[in-house]
């Protein structure tokens, strides 16, 4: 197995082998936002899953994102807990991709997708 930390934001695999949970990164919502526009800023990224499931207290967000010249799959991954709003800037504002994953969780789970045109700068 050749798994490796991509500059600590993401664990890289290639197809087929398996992960653990835990071996994910798990970052905040604003750093993955913008992980993941990088990504997909590359023509030979794009994303083959990004999911949404109950964990614990609140709700855990799975990406996959797929270098179809390497072979290699990015996987990272943010947490919405109960408390918190539940709103996310929308990734289909800039990468249209994006949308029937963002709408399947929406529908699911009841996340409003926001589009603006920034943004919120956060500390991380």
């Amino acid at each position: 197995m050749n798994r490796t930390i991509g500059s600590p934001h993401y664990l890289t695999v290639k197809n087929p082998e398996t992960v653990s949970l835990i071996e994910i990164p798990v970052l905040f919502y604003s750093h993955f936002y913008m992980i993941v526009s990088e990504l997909l800023e590359e023509k030979s990224n794009q994303c083959s899953k990004y999911i949404a499931y109950p964990d614990g207290d609140g709700l855990k967000f799975i990406c996959y994102i797929n270098d179809i010249n390497t072979g290699e799959i990015k996987i990272l991954s943010h947490e919405l807990m109960d408390g918190d709003k539940k709103q996310l800037l929308s990734l289909s504002k800039d990468f249209h991709s994006m949308y029937s994953f963002e709408s399947e969780i929406a529908k699911n789970f009841g996340i409003d997708f926001l589009y603006l045109t920034s943004l919120p700068t956060q500390r991380l």
